[in-house]
């Protein structure tokens, strides 16, 4: 995957993880970039200069190393365990959330983890 995919990719992502829409994080960069260049950006179109980079950066609360790395992470070998009496519904979700195994970035695999913390038991081989 090339740098300038990787870099929409994950900066399109750290802006929604944010639940910003383009006009608000231009707001928040004290409009040094319109919502148009923003969207090039996410698209691929065009890279910021390193001015812009470090703005994005600050307004999203990430690390510049955060949208030029491609991170992926797996999640293998989960065992479940009840540790309460789960509801008919609540089993069927963790069921499909066990048949689960796809790869994911570093930044939603920790916030899945710290969701399924009460329900999971991960053993490390």
């Amino acid at each position: 995957m090339e740098l300038k995919d990787i870099f929409s990719k994950r900066l399109r992502n750290a802006r929604l993880m944010r639940g910003l829409s383009m006009q608000q994080l231009c707001v928040m960069m004290n409009d040094i970039v319109t919502k148009q260049s923003v969207s090039k950006y996410e698209r691929g179109e065009s890279m910021p200069d390193s001015t812009i980079l470090i703005a994005l950066c600050k307004a999203l609360n990430i690390s510049p190393d955060y949208l030029f790395r491609e991170n992926r992470s797996a999640l293998n070998n989960v065992h479940y365990r009840k540790l309460t009496r789960l509801s008919a519904k609540e089993e069927k979700s963790t069921e499909r959330i066990k048949n689960f195994s796809c790869n994911l970035t570093q930044s939603v695999v920790i916030s899945y983890m710290a969701f399924l913390e009460k329900y999971i038991w991960i053993r490390k081989r």
